[in-house]
Parts: C-alpha cells; sequence; structure tokens
C-alpha cells in the first residue's frame, strides 16, 4: 500500500509544547472513500464537527501523532480549512467552475479558478497565541479551532461572533478571564480582538473577485472550502458496479485500488464489449 499525500500546515497543531505543522492523509483507496461515505450517512451534531469526523478519517496522522477527531477539532479554523481544500485534490478536480448571476445586468456567468492556485497567507509569529492591551489589560488569544465553531454552530450570527471571540480569550491580566470582565468587552474590543487574531492566523480567501463577462460589473464570489472539499459518494458506488460488471472483480477488490487507478481501468473499458 501507498503511503498518502503529505501536507504541511499553514499554521500548526500544538502537540505538548512543539507546533507541528506536518500531516499526512491515508492513501486514497475506494475503502477509505466507503468510509467516507458512511461517516456522511452519520447524522452530525453541526457541520463543524461533520468536517471533525471527515478529517480525522481521511488523516494518517498530524505531527506523527494519531489524527483523532479531539485532534482534528483542536486545530485552528484556517488549518481545518486549508486540509478539506487539500483533501479536495486528493478526491476532487483541481480545476472548479460556478455559475454565477451577475447582480448588475442579471445574466448568468461562469467562473472558473484551480484550488491549487488559492493564495495561502501563512500563521504570525507567536502563533496560536497572541496579546493585546485592551482598556488598561492584557489580555492573551489564541486562534479560534474547531471545538469553537462546533460551540457557536446554530447560534445567530451577532452571538457566535461574540461567544467565538470570548472562547479565544485564555487569559486577562495573567489570570482566567472572570465572567464580569468578558461581559464588559463591547463592539469596539471585539473588534480588536478580531484584528488581533487575524494578524496572527493563517489566512484563506473567502471570496474570488471576479467580472461579469457580458456588462463587466465586478463580483466578489464567496468561497466556502468545506462546501468544495465535501465528498460526493455516490459516484464510488457507480464505479464500483461498473468495474464489477466489466471485469468480475469483487467489491473488497476494487475498493483496494485507488480512485487513479480506477479510472484508468474505466477508461479502459470505454466503448469496449464487457468481459464475458
Amino acid at each position: 500500500m501507498h503511503a498518502g499525500t503529505e501536507i504541511t500546515l499553514p499554521g500548526g497543531a500544538l502537540i505538548g509544547a512543539r507546533l507541528a505543522r506536518d500531516a499526512a492523509f491515508r492513501p486514497f483507496t475506494g475503502h477509505l472513500e466507503e468510509e467516507l461515505a458512511q461517516v456522511l450517512e452519520t447524522p452530525a451534531a453541526s457541520r463543524p464537527a461533520l468536517v471533525s469526523a471527515l478529517l480525522a478519517a481521511a488523516l494518517e496522522d498530524i505531527g506523527g501523532e494519531p489524527a483523532t477527531t479531539q485532534r482534528v477539532a483542536g486545530l485552528g479554523s484556517t488549518d481545518r480549512q486549508f486540509l478539506m481544500l487539500a483533501f479536495a485534490l486528493e478526491h476532487g478536480e483541481d480545476h472548479q467552475w460556478r455559475h454565477v448571476d451577475c447582480p448588475g445586468c442579471g445574466k448568468r456567468f461562469d467562473v472558473g479558478f484551480h484550488l491549487s492556485s488559492l493564495p495561502v497567507t501563512p500563521a504570525g509569529e507567536g502563533y496560536p497565541w497572541t496579546e493585546l492591551a485592551l482598556d488598561g489589560r492584557r489580555l492573551r488569544l489564541r486562534v479560534p479551532t474547531g471545538e469553537d465553531e462546533e460551540r457557536i454552530a446554530g447560534c445567530a450570527p451577532a452571538d457566535a461572533r461574540r461567544s467565538l471571540a470570548l472562547a479565544c480569550i485564555a487569559a486577562i491580566d495573567g489570570g482566567p478571564p472572570a465572567q464580569a470582565a468578558l461581559a464588559a468587552l463591547d463592539g469596539a474590543a471585539l473588534d480588536a480582538i478580531d484584528v488581533a487574531l487575524d494578524a496572527i492566523a493563517p489566512q484563506l480567501p473567502a471570496t474570488l473577485a471576479t467580472t461579469c463577462s457580458e456588462c463587466g460589473a465586478p463580483h466578489a464570489l464567496p468561497l466556502d472550502p468545506y462546501e468544495v472539499a465535501m465528498p460526493r459518494p455516490a459516484q464510488l458506488y457507480q464505479e464500483v458496479h461498473e468495474l464489477a460488471l466489466r471485469y468480475h472483480w469483487s467489491e473488497a477488490e476494487i475498493l483496494e485500488l485507488p480512485r487513479a487507478r480506477r479510472r484508468m481501468y474505466l477508461d479502459l473499458g470505454d466503448g469496449e464489449e464487457r468481459i464475458p
């Protein structure tokens, strides 16, 4: 069995006192695709929880340690998005297309982009920690994680933003943050926390700038890494069905094949009569 793809995280995972930036995917065979399909079929409490389960199944290790659901949930939000995009390159197409309705002329046009070309800004010094002087107090902050995403899933946007910011405050003036101090933080304080965290967190683009092919109006296409990277299991079962009919292989034998090898055999068989 060949080794899976190795990835360098733009942020990194804290393992003890070590910031580990290396991770590796499991070999992308049909068995893994089937496992991912089962994850998708299992009801999850939230999309962040589903992402944690998918990445835990897809990853071999993070920093040489097992990629447990807990370890994946503890990754910074951008690292999780980055891993999902990297995984999309394992199981999907690099070249993506989106249909966009122009807000100017109302015509529909197509936008193409490559996942491998999306810019990634690496983490800043001190990641995942930073400090912020705010109203005479010293706040120690850490970047938001998948666990934080799970906690705020389902909250109204305004409540989610505040809850996420407060979850990222590890200490105030060197001690545990008191509830009264947290409650006193206003909108300006939340803005300052956002700016401080953005300065050290790795960044992926949230939108893609494009223009309408009809009228030339500018448009910002939202980019959701989680949506782009979600596996589509139905195609796996169709390919297993086709290969079983053509070659009389068992399901277990077909699932041992990496996707590229499955597709090669399907391409070889196109236009030919099935083996009797």
